[in-house]
């Protein structure tokens, strides 16, 4: 259930009594985050459901046309078609861990190959324009750093930027 509870800013604290705005909202265990974001303006949008429902991806067509499915089944936390739209990077959440990891989704095979495998959360993925690298957010140093990782490499991933505070990429340019 996600609650809210007025507060006020004269006073800078919490006011009256919490109260529910949402209910059966997706939370991620062990990550201490729910799927929900609200607007300047107040509106309210979440994700329904829980943790273990299983995905499906399926292709749509402009005019919202099922066209198909994609993948296999899997709790999905993001997907970012590739610059020559011919693979995908899934974000898939581990239920057992709550963590997340990156996988890479060959669309002309409908194959899936791991990206990241580390303990620790790795999100955030953006493709460099050239479509073989990718660029990620991992909390392997305690907070969000920056990582980038050749797809098909079987090397570790290469930390690009680090600062005192969480760092996530959202595109690249």
């Amino acid at each position: 259930t996600l609650m809210a509870q007025r507060f006020d800013l004269e006073a800078e604290e919490l006011a009256g009594q919490p109260f529910p705005l949402a209910e059966n909202v997706l939370v991620v265990p062990g990550a201490a985050a729910a799927a929900f974001s609200v607007s300047d303006e107040g509106s309210l949008v979440y994700l329904r459901g829980s943790i273990d429902d299983a995905m499906q991806l399926r292709w749509l067509d402009r005019n919202g046309q099922d066209q198909g499915v994609v993948g296999d089944e899997a709790i999905y936390d993001s997907v970012l078609l590739s610059p020559d739209n011919r693979r995908a990077i899934l974000t898939i959440i581990d239920p057992q861990a709550g963590t997340t990891d990156l996988w890479i989704l060959d669309l002309e095979r409908n194959l899936r190959t791991r990206l990241t495998t580390h303990a620790s959360d790795d999100a955030a993925a953006v493709w460099h324009p050239d479509g073989r690298t990718v660029y990620f957010a991992s909390d392997r140093k305690q907070h969000y750093a920056i990582y980038r990782k050749a797809v098909g490499s079987t090397r570790a991933p290469e930390l690009v930027h680090f600062s005192d505070q969480a760092t996530l990429p959202s595109s690249f340019t």
